[in-house]
């Protein structure tokens, strides 16, 4: 038995203008055509909605990349931030050292100004100077200095014979050949910068050799109603007048 073919139903198109004067038009489209035109629209809203999608998702990561960069920014700021109030911290901590370096400085000078005052004072205290004997005291102004330049004090019970200045004592001599013979002990001290000064007495010494003493230590003291000593001062083992020590340092 022959097979029948159904017939293929073919679609018409109307097209009608807007103006009645214009006649219709009738469109015959075959069901390909149609299906190209759709898959080919198709693809067009796929390709857009892609590229669409696509630009969306560049977006995205480049807000991503600037989100991230501002982040580190951020961070940046504040280790920025950090490192200033370090360097303030620095700063200050120059200040303060700078401050507590002066001070230093103005403590060193101070200290090596006392120190330097304190060995001019320790140094002058090493001058002999001023009357070797205290009380009450008395000296013939009218007697001529002989070679030697001894003056002779006369003093009175009670009276100290005492060091013109600090030193060492360096010699304790019974019956001298200073003075003529006239007393029966020498006391020499040496002050340590060219002075030497000798003292003589019919008193028992009361201090020994290599004994230091200072200014105004007794050497001797005066037992008798009256008594006389000597005393003469050398200036690089050569005998300078007393009294022009006396003068100038007293």
């Amino acid at each position: 038995m022959a097979k029948k073919h159904k017939r293929r139903t073919k679609y018409t198109v109307l097209l009608v203008p807007d103006t009645p004067d214009k006649p219709n038009r009738e469109l015959h489209a075959l069901p390909k055509l149609i299906v190209a035109m759709l898959a080919i629209f198709l693809v067009v809203c796929i390709a857009g909605i892609g590229i669409i999608l696509y630009q969306q998702s560049v977006i995205i990561s480049k807000n991503g990349t600037i989100n991230s960069k501002d982040k580190k920014i951020a961070s940046l700021d504040g280790q920025i931030a950090a490192l200033n109030d370090n360097i303030d911290s620095l700063k200050g901590d120059i200040i303060s050292a700078n401050t507590a370096k002066r001070k230093a400085e103005r403590s060193q000078e101070s200290a090596e100004k006392k120190y330097t005052d304190l060995e001019e004072n320790v140094y002058n205290l090493t001058i002999p100077t001023g009357c070797p004997v205290t009380g009450t005291s008395s000296v013939n102004d009218n007697t001529p200095l002989s070679s030697d330049k001894m003056v002779a004090f006369e003093t009175y019970k009670d009276a100290n014979v005492i060091a013109a200045g600090n030193g060492k004592i360096e010699a304790v001599n019974p019956e001298p050949d200073r003075g003529g013979g006239a007393y029966q002990y020498e006391i020499i001290i040496n002050h340590g910068n060219d002075y030497k000064t000798i003292y003589l007495s019919n008193e028992i010494p009361q201090v020994t050799v290599g004994q230091e003493v200072t200014k105004g230590d007794a050497l001797f003291t005066i037992t008798k109603d009256t008594e006389t000593i000597g005393y003469q001062i050398m200036e690089k083992d050569d005998y300078i007048d007393p009294w022009s020590m006396i003068e100038i340092y007293g």
